[in-house]
């Protein structure tokens, strides 16, 4: 009887979504020579990458040439990946360490927030937090309390010490597990816990005007950081 062979990558392409590709098998794919796998890595990768650098510099077209950066890094070291952890932890790695050279080739850095500043939290492309100040809303007081409220959170998360600040990012914003984080980093697991018990603190109490003494989940938006999280994983 005819053993049916395994589908090569181009096949593999076509297969229903309940059976998706690895982004492990994905790279060494493209690392044997298939483009399309590495095509598929940036379609399923771009978003979350830019909203990283985004929540670290705060800027929707300097966060997209940071990813778009790391991901021709990603590129040109392909001949020597070899699968020893999640792909992910392997691309934040390298997101990190061009987010590190990205900090040493500024003079200076500055997170301002400016309400005319283009942002990547709306499906627009040309979004501005001004426009929130247009949107229907209960009140106007509401657009003006809501408004303010995203500038300080931006500007809260901006304050944080870069190690800090790392931790929360991806903690909070891109999903990774502890483990992942310390293995990004390359640091303990005690110390991306404490770096991220000390990232909360700072926030909760820069943010404390926003948090009723009665019930800390006042505000919805302040109610998403973990500050009731139980933070062991």
């Amino acid at each position: 009887m005819a053993v049916k062979s395994r589908p090569d990558i181009n096949e593999q392409f076509v297969l229903k979504k309940s059976m998706p590709i690895s982004d492990v098998d994905l790279m060494l794919s493209f690392k044997a020579g298939k483009v399309n796998a590495f095509t598929a890595l940036v379609k399923r990768h771009q978003k979350p990458l830019v909203n990283f650098f985004y929540r670290l510099v705060w800027d929707k077209d300097n966060a997209e040439d940071l990813a778009q950066e790391v991901f021709v890094k990603i590129y040109k070291m392909a001949h020597n990946y070899e699968a020893t952890a999640k792909f992910t932890t392997f691309m934040y790695r390298v997101a990190k360490n061009h987010y590190i050279d990205y900090c040493r080739t500024k003079a200076s850095r500055s997170f301002g927030i400016s309400i005319d500043k283009n942002y990547g939290d709306s499906s627009a492309e040309n979004y501005t937090i001004k426009d929130d100040l247009r949107a229907d809303t209960a009140s106007p007081q509401e657009a003006v309390y809501q408004l303010e409220l995203k500038l300080a959170i931006e500007s809260a998360i901006s304050s944080l010490p870069d190690d800090q600040r790392m931790v929360f990012v991806m903690s909070e914003t891109q999903g990774l597990k502890y483990q992942e984080i310390a293995d990004v980093l390359e640091i303990p697991l005690g110390t991306v816990k404490s770096r991220m018990h000390a990232a909360v603190a700072r926030l909760r109490l820069a943010l404390s005007k926003y948090v009723s003494s009665d019930d800390e989940e006042s505000s919805p938006e302040i109610a998403e950081l973990p500050a009731k999280k139980n933070m062991s994983i």
